[in-house]
């Protein structure tokens, strides 16, 4: 009989300690995820606003705030869904804030220069007729035209795959 004495103390310290640590993580856990939403909070509302300015800050601090979050110990039967949910929501952020800034950066500058060569094809060919070098000048700019929308199409969907993922 006093044998199992301290067999049984021995588990009540083992079970004990797994609470504490259990206890413990999870505080952890809420500290980080305190932490990476402080690490933001200084931006906004980041899906209603295009300033590029406060899109680069966001760009730096975002990925910042995620890998905050991703040096969380993980204990066995310890559930890390508040912090895996807190890392899916900041790297969907994450992506549109890509998005948001790709198209705030390099959108209108596709667009003004596809304008720009569409409108002088369009002032090559006016009152013809012309010779067919000039067809071909005003072809070759119609095509760079769209070359650079279709470029900047394909951009702009492959940022909307990875919201999407």
């Amino acid at each position: 009989m006093g044998q199992k004495n301290p067999v049984k103390v021995i588990i009540l310290i083992l079970f004990l300690g797994y609470g504490i640590s259990i206890f413990w993580l999870n505080n952890v856990q809420k500290k980080s995820i305190a932490l990476a939403q402080a690490k933001i909070a200084n931006l906004g509302d980041i899906n209603q606003d295009s300033d590029v300015n406060k899109l680069r800050a966001a760009l730096t601090q975002l990925p910042e705030a995620i890998d905050t979050l991703e040096q969380v110990i993980q204990l066995p039967g310890v559930p890390l869904q508040p912090v895996s949910r807190e890392i899916t929501k900041l790297n969907y952020q994450l992506i549109a804030v890509k998005r948001k800034l790709y198209l705030a950066e390099h959108g209108l500058i596709y667009l003004r220069l596809a304008k720009q060569s569409a409108m002088a094809a369009a002032l090559l060919v006016q009152n013809p007729p012309h010779p067919v070098e000039t067809w071909y000048q005003a072809q070759q700019k119609w095509q760079y035209a769209i070359n650079l929308l279709e470029k900047f199409l394909k951009k702009v969907c492959h940022i909307q795959k990875l919201e999407k993922n």
